[in-house]
């Protein structure tokens, strides 16, 4: 993969029934106790716009949305810069998205409400100049995603869905018949 830029979501389970002014201060706890391994520098919340970026965990690498984007509630890992090489680079986005939704999902102020189902991810690659939206683009970003997905879903069969043309983003949809829990995808990782 070319581009440095990429957006990996996780949706959550149906009926998360949380108070997503809760996740916040959550963010904010992350900061304090350096809870990722990379520079956090603040959270904004953007609630107030339907379908949009809901509460952002403010990086200087990467951001994490608890983004309800397209209608569905999701976490979004949003690479921006330095990250690992182009071999390695959907790896990394795969470990540091279930790392935060591991968080999410064992932070005590959500009781336990918000859970993430692994059998549906988003990718985006929001890159125009190094990844355009065309046939080329998209087949070097799904073989990487049904590479990867193979290891980490134990050869479950895979359906890629491709978002929408030019002059959007790349967007690839995967569905898999069944998710494993984020903990068992993130030991498939190595940890």
């Amino acid at each position: 993969m070319e581009s440095e830029k990429l957006h990996l979501k996780f949706y959550a389970r149906p009926n998360a029934a949380f108070d997503a002014d809760r996740i916040v201060p959550v963010f904010h706890r992350f900061i304090r106790e350096r809870a990722f391994d990379e520079l956090l520098i603040d959270v904004a919340d953007y609630q107030h716009v339907k379908h949009g970026p809901g509460i952002v965990l403010v990086g200087d690498a990467n951001d994490y949305y608890l983004d309800d984007g397209g209608g569905r509630l999701g976490l979004m890992f949003s690479r921006k810069r330095h990250g690992a090489g182009p071999d390695a680079r959907l790896r990394e986005a795969f470990a540091r998205g279930l790392r935060a939704c591991k968080l999410l999902e064992a932070a005590p102020e959500l009781e336990g409400k918000l859970r993430f189902d692994t059998s549906e991810l988003l990718v985006r690659v929001p890159d125009r100049l190094r990844a355009p939206n065309d046939d080329a683009t998209y087949e070097a970003v799904t073989a990487e995603l049904r590479a990867l997905c193979s290891k980490l879903y134990a050869g479950a069969a895979l359906q890629l869905e491709r978002g929408p043309g030019a002059p959007a983003a790349l967007e690839v949809r995967a569905k898999l018949a069944a998710g494993p829990e984020v903990t068992t995808l993130l030991a498939a990782l190595g940890g």
